[in-house]
C-alpha cells in the first residue's frame, strides 16, 4: 500500500500536533491525493478511487458529534469541514474497544453527514478483532463528519414517488435511499385518498444504502383519478408510508369508439375491454331510454327505428361515457 502525503501543490501545509487535531490544510493550500494513495489521518485513513484535492481541511476528533444524530453512536467522531467536500472510495475507522458506547460492534456501520443530513456511506465490512471498521464501495458522497453506528440506527429514507396513467393502466415509480433490515413493500391503491387496498405486496427490498429504483404497473379497473401509497416493512414488524401519488383520469373517453357507425344491424365498442364496461344504455331524441344491455361484444339493433340515438357507456367504479348513435336503412 501506498501511504503518501504525495503529489502536493501547498502554499502552506500545518499538520497540528495537538491530540485532538489529526490534520489541517490551511485554506490557502492544496493538498492532490493519487487515485490509490492513502492519507491518513490519526486513526483514520482514506483512499480516494479517483484523484482527490483538499483544501481548507480540519480534521478534529471528538467524544460528541457537532451534527445531531438520534442514537448511540461510537464515542470516537471525526469532525472534517464545515464545508462538505467530495469523496469517493474506501475509507478505514479505527476506535478502541472503549468508545463503543454499548453498540454490537459487528454491526457497525460508516455514517457520514453530507452538510444537511447523515447517512450511510459505502459499504462497510467489520474486522472487530483489531476494531477496524473499511466502507468502501463510497460513490460521490459529501463528507462533512464521519462517526459509527449501528445499521438500524437510520430509518429507509423514502425519495419520489410518481404515478403515470398508460391509457387504463397506470406506471407507479419510487425511490428510496438507506433500505436497511427492509422485509418487503405493499403497493396500495384508493379512489378516494382516504380509503387504502393492497394492489400488489411482497415486492422484495434491495436493502441498499445507495438509491434504489422500483415500477410496478397496476391495472385498476377505475378510470377516474387513482391515489397510490408505498407501505415499507421491516424485518421487526415496523413500518412506514411514503407520500400519495395520484394518477390522472384515463383519456379512454378519446379512445372509445362505437362502430360501425351509422349501421343498421349491429354496433361494436372499441378501445376499451368489455370487462371494464358495467352496463350501455340506449336513448332517442327525446331523452327517453330505449334498452339497457350489459357489457358485451356486439349490441344489436336491427329493430330500432332509423334516427339519431344517444348512447351511455357506464365505466365500471368509472365515468359515465356519451357518444352518439345513428341508425340507418
Amino acid at each position: 500500500m501506498k501511504n503518501l502525503f504525495a503529489l502536493f501543490i501547498v502554499k502552506i501545509l500545518m499538520i497540528s500536533v495537538v491530540a485532538a487535531q489529526q490534520i489541517k490544510i490551511a485554506s490557502n493550500a492544496r493538498l492532490r491525493i493519487a487515485a490509490g494513495t492513502s492519507l491518513i489521518a490519526g486513526n483514520l485513513t482514506f483512499k480516494p478511487t479517483t484523484a482527490l484535492t483538499l483544501s481548507g481541511i480540519n480534521v478534529l476528533k471528538s467524544a460528541t458529534v457537532s451534527n445531531s444524530f438520534a442514537d448511540n453512536y461510537v464515542r470516537r467522531v471525526y469532525n472534517l469541514t464545515t464545508t462538505p467536500f467530495l469523496f469517493s472510495g474506501e475509507i478505514k475507522f479505527k476506535y478502541d474497544e472503549a468508545e463503543l458506547n454499548g453498540l454490537n460492534e459487528s454491526m457497525l456501520k460508516l455514517f457520514a453527514y453530507n452538510g444537511t443530513s447523515w447517512e450511510i456511506a459505502g459499504t462497510s465490512s467489520n474486522n472487530t478483532v483489531g476494531n477496524i471498521v473499511t466502507s468502501s464501495n463510497i460513490m460521490n458522497q459529501n463528507l462533512s463528519e464521519i462517526i459509527l453506528a449501528n445499521e438500524s440506527t437510520l430509518p429507509l429514507k423514502w425519495r419520489m414517488i410518481e404515478a403515470t396513467r398508460i391509457q387504463t393502466s397506470v406506471k407507479v415509480e419510487w425511490q428510496t435511499e438507506q433500505e436497511i433490515n427492509v422485509k418487503n413493500f405493499d403497493l396500495q391503491r384508493s379512489i378516494d385518498g382516504i380509503t387504502w387496498i393492497n394492489a400488489k405486496i411482497n415486492i422484495p427490498a434491495k436493502n441498499q444504502s445507495n438509491k434504489q429504483q422500483y415500477i410496478y404497473y397496476d391495472e385498476p379497473d377505475f378510470l377516474g383519478t387513482v391515489y397510490y401509497r408505498v407501505k415499507q416493512i421491516d424485518v421487526d414488524g415496523h413500518f412506514s408510508f411514503s407520500n400519495i401519488a395520484s394518477a390522472s383520469p384515463t383519456k379512454v373517453i378519446e379512445d372509445l369508439l362505437i362502430f360501425p357507425n351509422p349501421t343498421k344491424e349491429s354496433f361494436s365498442i372499441s378501445g376499451i375491454s368489455k370487462l371494464k364496461i358495467e352496463n350501455v344504455k340506449l336513448f332517442n331524441n327525446s331523452g327517453s331510454l330505449v334498452t339497457i344491455w350489459k357489457s358485451q361484444d356486439k349490441y344489436n339493433i336491427n329493430l330500432l327505428p332509423t334516427g339519431s340515438y344517444n348512447i351511455n357507456i357506464q365505466i365500471l367504479n368509472g365515468p359515465i361515457i356519451s357518444k352518439k348513435l345513428i341508425i340507418s336503412n
